[in-house]
């Protein structure tokens, strides 16, 4: 029996972003029966950044669920920062207090502070981090010098971090390779491996979303933070609304980001219709009635993540146009597949007319038996959790 834990703030029953995939991490490692697993995270705060009460057991043997009543700042800097220092911090009690042993021990990150913990764990334990974004990336590092200086302290801390860990899988080629393997200890085992689809069945509920099937459907869905650039977003839906009435935009999250896009379009009579996200069971359909999904990325920023539902908009056949670097692993990977479009523009007139042609161009494509099979080897031999769940441990 292998006992392994499983370290992350972000955990069910948070629907997006990090906390659900790890949610789906414990689900499919449980479902080898030689495996038990732990978690230790904090109750549910994201993306509203405000702390849940919660003591779901649902998912993995034991949850141990900590920061109930951490007050997180509206300024996302201050809060990347509190989020860093109270995780490590009670991490490394909860792993003094600690009495079991575990086989493996799967930290993911970011955030990144707390893996110095990882020198307390007893000896023989195998220490894996997971990496699902840089956040040495992503950080903007221009303007004072107490940004430049935060900037410095989170690439060090990363590049320091990376050093305690017995393997490494990082989720995309040009994450290792902004990290470079020479700048990790050469007995430290690598790997990449792309995050896997993770859709459920068509559940059997009645589709409460106003999209229709047989309209032209523009739609965002999934978590809406810094980096998905929501206020170009909305720009981009706005305009592009003016220009064809005609079409449907729809925004599907929550958070502050959120409300306050959503706020900015009832101010101004927006065509941009804002909604809440679709249950789990749901998304199969949502993706079904998308007749194009957005999926945007910061300007800079594609070498420090890749977006997971990226691999569930393949695997369901949807057209995909998004906002992104061009020498990035999501562009590449967009070129590859037959229903990808995108733009390294942040222009918003530029922007709207590629959306355009890549509506235009999917009015008129059918899938051939060879694009077929090029989505179908996308899945098994980049995008399958399978593997993924293989190589994590």
């Amino acid at each position: 029996m292998k006992k392994i834990l499983l370290i992350s703030p972000f955990f069910h029953p948070e629907k997006i972003s990090t906390g659900f995939f790890n949610t789906k991490i414990v689900e499919g490692l449980e479902n080898d029966k030689n495996n038990i697993v732990d978690i230790w995270c904090f109750h549910p705060f994201y993306p509203e950044w405000k702390s849940r009460i919660s003591d779901d057991k649902k998912f993995g043997n034991e949850v141990i669920r900590m920061g109930a009543n951490i007050p997180y700042p509206k300024k996302l800097i201050l809060r990347r920062l509190i989020l860093e220092v109270t995780f490590a911090f009670l991490i490394l009690y909860r792993i003094i207090k600690n009495k079991k042993k575990y086989d493996v021990v799967i930290s993911h990150v970011p955030p990144s502070l707390f893996i110095f913990s990882n020198l307390f764990f007893r000896k023989g334990t195998k220490k894996i981090i997971l990496v699902a974004d840089l956040q040495s990336v992503h950080f903007n590092s221009q303007g004072s010098f107490f940004k430049k200086l935060i900037f410095k302290s989170i690439k060090y801390i990363e590049q320091l971090s990376f050093n305690m860990a017995n393997r490494i899988i990082f989720m995309s080629d040009s994450m290792l390779e902004h990290v470079g393997r020479s700048n990790i200890n050469k007995n430290i085992e690598i790997e990449v491996c792309y995050p896997g689809t993770t859709l459920l069945k068509n559940s059997n509920e009645k589709f409460i979303c106003p999209i229709n099937t047989n309209d032209v459907n523009i739609v965002y869905s999934g978590a809406l933070g810094e980096k998905q650039i929501p206020f170009e977003l909305f720009e981009l839906f706005h305009s592009a609304s003016l220009k064809a009435p005609g079409f449907n935009f729809f925004i599907l999250s929550k958070g502050s980001y959120f409300e306050e896009i959503k706020k900015r379009g009832s101010k101004i009579g927006t065509n941009v219709k804002f909604l809440p996200l679709v249950e789990e069971g749901m998304v199969k359909e949502l993706y079904k009635r998308s007749t194009i999904q957005i999926v945007p990325q910061k300007k800079g920023t594609s070498n420090g993540s890749l977006p997971s539902k990226v691999a569930n908009l393949i695997l369901t056949k949807t057209p995909i146009f998004s906002i992104t670097d061009s020498c990035g692993d999501l562009s590449k990977i967009l070129d590859t597949y037959p229903l990808g479009f995108h733009t390294s523009s942040h222009n918003i007139s530029d922007m709207t007319e590629e959306l355009f042609k890549s509506i235009e161009i999917i009015n008129d494509y059918k899938l051939s038996d060879k694009d077929i099979d090029v989505i179908d080897n996308l899945i098994l031999n980049k995008f399958s959790f399978k593997n993924f769940l293989k190589k994590l441990i």
